[in-house]
């Protein structure tokens, strides 16, 4: 298995403790998974100049490459739909709005 394709599985291997990190319950961990989204990007771009400059293009690589970024893609937004503001205490909640503007309010839901 050459470079670029160990760097596409790693990528896998990333997503896993991203989503893993995202959701734990501690102060840090949006910015751990940040960090870990951003050194997913960073091994998709290096695996792909690697692959071209070193002629090292391969059927794996062709396929499992689009789709490790998918997976990472859609495990991260996946998990950012189902997180929420409110669980976590560092976080102040969101103000309560006594009344709603009639221009704003959806016909019927009263």
């Amino acid at each position: 298995m050459n470079l670029p394709n160990k760097l596409t599985t790693s990528r896998f291997a990333i997503t896993a403790v991203f989503v893993l990190v995202l959701l734990l319950e501690w102060q840090w961990a949006t910015t751990v998974a940040c960090a870990l989204f951003f050194i997913g990007g960073l091994t998709d771009i290096a695996d792909g100049i690697i692959a071209r400059r070193r002629g090292l293009k391969t059927d794996f690589g062709i396929l499992m490459d689009p789709l490790a970024d998918k997976v990472m893609v859609c495990a991260g937004f996946i998990v950012l739909v189902g997180m929420s503001a409110h669980t976590h205490d560092f976080i102040d909640p969101l103000p309560v709005i006594s009344s709603i503007p009639s221009w704003l309010q959806i016909p019927g839901q009263d």
